[in-house]
């Protein structure tokens, strides 16, 4: 009996490497399952069962990107390319990056390359929708300054550049309009002084009103 249990080897102690292929199988269709949830938005129980696989194997990169689909509600990995959140910011993504293979790792910073690009681009439009807004609200050259300052920041971003600079044109001419208009009433002022002697309250108010608005526009004229 000795002699046969030595040739069949000792049979109450399994090999370890029969353990480990076991133990990947397992874990292997638990994900298996886990990617079905997912994509049948059974968002709790495939996130239970991915918590069963990473105790199994905790640098499990497949089962961090599935904790990643997860919390972000998308039902399939390409589908992390169209999110307008930064995947960086998810310890799950972090997680899936430090222990993804090199293909793996490729293929998730393109998904996060992708989604920056989308919300740089979300953000840059939303700022040009507010300068257009500005300018055609604009009731001032302080108005038209601020929207120049807004296209001038998305150098590059449409017509941005070419905006800025209409802004920058009519806020010069309407400030100009503005020196010319202030001008005519401070002379119109002068005039309305002179004529008024016969009331020296009236004409020393009015000459005090003229030199206030010449004395706002040095060097004019």
């Amino acid at each position: 009996i000795r002699g046969i249990r030595k040739l069949a080897g000792d049979t109450d102690k399994p090999a370890h490497t029969e353990t480990v292929v076991a133990g990947g199988l397992n874990a292997a269709a638990m994900l298996k399952r886990v990617y079905i949830l997912i994509s049948d938005g059974e968002w709790s129980k495939a996130d239970e069962l991915c918590e069963q696989v990473l105790n199994q194997d905790p640098e499990n990169a497949q089962a961090y990107i599935a904790k990643l689909l997860i919390e972000l509600r998308i039902k399939s990995e390409a589908g992390l390319g169209e999110v307008h959140t930064p995947l960086s910011a998810s310890r799950h993504f972090q997680n899936a990056l430090r222990f993804a293979d090199e293909p793996t790792k490729k293929r998730l910073l393109s998904y996060q390359e992708a989604v920056d690009e989308r919300i740089k681009l979300d953000s840059q439009e939303k700022t040009y929708q507010q300068a257009v807004q500005t300018m055609r609200t604009a009731r001032s050259t302080a108005d038209l300054q601020q929207a120049a300052g807004q296209f001038a920041a998305l150098a590059g971003y449409k017509d941005a550049e070419e905006l800025a600079g209409k802004c920058r044109e009519t806020a010069a001419s309407w400030e100009a309009q503005g020196r010319e208009q202030s001008y005519q009433q401070a002379i119109a002022l002068m005039h309305q002084a002179q004529a008024s002697q016969a009331s020296p309250v009236a004409a020393e108010r009015n000459f005090l009103n003229a030199s206030t608005m010449f004395a706002s526009l040095p060097g004019y004229q």
